[in-house]
Parts: C-alpha cells; sequence; structure tokens
C-alpha cells in the first residue's frame, strides 16, 4: 500500500534492500524483491527489521503471533505503524525477552496502552504515541483536500 510504499522509499535512500509482503503484489522499484502473504513464512526470518502497514481484517488479526515472532531472526526488530491486533501482545512481550533486538511501536493491541505494561519498561522498545497524523503542514493540506472534494461534488 501507499504507506508501505513510503516506507520503503525512506528506507532504500538508507542504502537498505527493502523487500515486501502484500496481499497484492506487484512489480514496484521502490522494492528489491515482492512476495505474495502466503510467503511471509518464508521472508520473516531474513529480515532485519520487519514493519508492518497493512490493514486491520479477520486474516490480518494477530498475524504476528508467536509462532512468526519466533521465526524472526535473533536480534531484529518489528515496527507496528498499522494496527494493534496485527500483533499478539503477549507473544511480542515473549519474543521481546528472548530474542528479537527490539520493537517500535505506535498502535497497540488495547489503546491506549495499559500503565502495567510491560512494554513501557522495556529498554529496547520505543513506543509513540499514535499521532502520525500530526506533522509540518496537514492543516494546509488537509484544507485543500477538503476545498477540491468540495468542487468536485458541486
Amino acid at each position: 500500500g501507499s504507506v508501505g510504499t513510503e516506507c520503503a522509499k525512506r528506507f532504500q535512500a538508507f542504502g537498505c534492500r527493502v523487500v515486501g509482503v502484500d496481499l497484492y503484489p506487484n512489480k514496484d522499484p521502490n522494492y528489491a524483491e515482492m512476495h505474495p502473504l502466503a510467503a511471509l513464512d518464508t521472508v520473516l526470518p531474513q529480515a532485519d527489521v520487519v514493519v508492518l502497514t497493512l490493514p486491520l481484517t479477520e486474516q490480518t488479526r494477530y498475524l504476528m503471533n508467536a509462532h512468526r515472532l519466533t521465526a524472526m531472526k535473533s536480534g531484529s526488530i518489528l515496527v507496528n505503524i498499522a494496527r494493534g491486533a496485527i500483533v499478539d501482545t503477549n507473544a511480542l512481550i515473549n519474543a521481546l525477552e528472548n530474542h528479537l533486538g527490539g520493537a517500535v511501536l505506535d498502535v497497540f493491541e488495547e489503546e491506549p496502552l495499559q500503565e502495567n505494561s510491560p512494554l513501557w519498561d522495556m529498554a529496547h522498545v520505543i513506543l509513540t504515541p499514535h499521532n502520525s497524523f500530526v506533522g509540518e503542514g496537514n492543516s494546509v493540506r488537509l484544507a485543500g483536500c477538503i476545498l477540491e472534494n468540495l468542487e468536485r461534488y458541486s
């Protein structure tokens, strides 16, 4: 999708080899390889960083479960900027305590994240407040989009 592609562009700028997994894989110059979702179990053990940008559906709920988190490379990092319920939180905590190098989480299975969650105190976990919409120039872009839609409608 568009968020994944924007992430891929930024990783490429740092010289990373970017491999995509998509429900509808296609050729895209931003990716060295693109695989269908069915290949996820084959691709995960090779990745240093796994960035989740997919929608939450019945097919993707707990996509990152204990089996898949265990399959990730030792020392690798999980980034979830999609939806919290794509990741099984208890399985993630276990994987972080055992072999994952870290996690960056903008979304949580239960929001807000419970005050007693071990994720708060893990040194190798970065938690952000799920406010990706906030940014420089967003209000101008939003107003422009609204005006454009109103003009199209009339």
